[in-house]
């Protein structure tokens, strides 16, 4: 097919060269993703040198994984719409070997003689008139036919060129996760002292069974006044996401094994980073039952968020942090590269291959959290 492609590229170079008349989304969707990146490389640069290199490293780094799930989308997209093209053009394969006929021949002769007709110049006359009718309409669908197949080169080009800058991208960014890590653990402080140990967190983890016991005893040792923040109560619509991603399960939806829970979950890429969606107490920041890694924010008294699912973690039991502070990372296999290009068609693809679990309760009893978020 490709080789048809070639040929009727090369006898369609007769027709002055055309705008792209077809979606061109992806095209833009991907240049501004290569922008995005090209931003945080630069941030990269100046973050080692910034005063506080904890909040520049996890600007950086949410900069790379925006623009690589836009780059990522742009390029599905692409290769969706290139294969669409590509199979319309072989449906119609027929047709367009017979228009491909129709030009060649109205190209290699000359006019005076493909207008001359055996029975006369009433005839010829006819003739004449029947291929001005006809002419307007194949060079209509020659300009239509030139466009489809400049836009197949444009959607190929798009996607070589968008390999080449997300490897690069994601060299940067696992230096830039591992800048952080280390800046993490440079700068990291006790807990203050209203936290609980962790021998009696321990206890308290060793002594339940489900998520809603653990909470139940959470909620018997209180933070003291004043330690959470306020105002996260008239924030609904209005607060970040903890980590990019697509929804996949909503408030009591039941997953594919039929089961529901009181919370969102969401996918994610491999190693993403979890940020702090709100001022708070941390209450909790550890492993919790068959939840993998799990903190409990207090954003407001009588509220806990818990989100759950991470792999390393950033923050200990007792820290108050602010809105955009690295709680962790999602878990990430050693060697997993499911974090480069998919032209899977689905939502989220090899790409998005962890889940956390999010989770808001509110006097004790799970609430919705999805009015909570800024999901645009």
């Amino acid at each position: 097919m490709k080789a048809r492609f070639s040929l009727l590229l090369s006898v369609f170079l007769i027709c002055a060269p055309v705008a792209l008349h077809a979606e061109i989304d992806p095209s833009e969707a991907a240049e501004a993703a290569i922008l995005e990146l090209e931003a945080a490389a630069t941030a990269l640069a100046n973050a080692q040198s910034a005063s506080d290199r904890i909040a520049a490293l996890t600007q950086t780094i949410k900069g790379y994984e925006h623009g690589l799930l836009t780059l990522r989308e742009a390029v599905r997209r692409a290769a969706l719409a290139q294969r669409a093209i590509e199979s319309r053009l072989d449906t119609e394969s027929a047709k367009l070997s017979g228009l491909l006929m129709a030009m060649q021949r109205i190209a290699a002769e000359p006019s005076p003689v493909g207008l001359m007709h055996p029975n006369g110049p009433v005839a010829s006359a006819r003739a004449g008139m029947v291929l001005a009718d006809v002419t307007p309409a194949l060079a209509a669908e020659a300009i239509a036919l030139r466009q489809e197949l400049d836009q197949i080169a444009t959607l190929s080009r798009l996607q070589s060129g968008a390999v080449l800058q997300m490897e690069a991208a994601l060299s940067e960014v696992q230096t830039a996760r591992a800048s952080l890590a280390a800046a993490v653990a440079e700068r990291r402080e006790a807990p203050d002292s209203f936290a609980l140990s962790e021998d009696a967190l321990r206890q308290i983890v060793e002594a339940v069974d489900t998520l809603d016991a653990f909470l139940d005893l959470l909620a018997q040792a209180p933070a003291p006044e004043d330690s959470a923040m306020r105002g996260f109560s008239d924030a609904r619509g209005a607060v970040p996401l903890p980590v990019f991603g697509v929804l996949l399960n909503g408030f009591e939806a039941q997953d594919a094994a039929g089961i529901s829970r009181p919370g969102l979950l969401l996918a994610t890429a491999p190693a993403a980073l979890v940020t702090s969606p709100w001022f708070g107490t941390v209450r909790y920041a550890g492993p919790l039952l068959d939840y993998g890694n799990v903190v409990i924010l207090e954003p407001e008294g009588n509220i806990l968020m818990i989100l759950a699912g991470l792999g390393d973690l950033y923050v200990t039991a007792g820290a108050v942090i602010s809105q955009g502070a690295p709680l962790g990372m999602m878990p990430s296999a050693a060697g997993a590269r499911a974090d480069l290009i998919t032209e899977t068609p689905d939502q989220t693809g090899a790409a998005l291959s962890e889940t956390i679990y999010i989770e808001l309760r509110q006097n004790g009893g799970a609430i919705d959290p999805q009015p909570w978020f800024d999901w645009e």
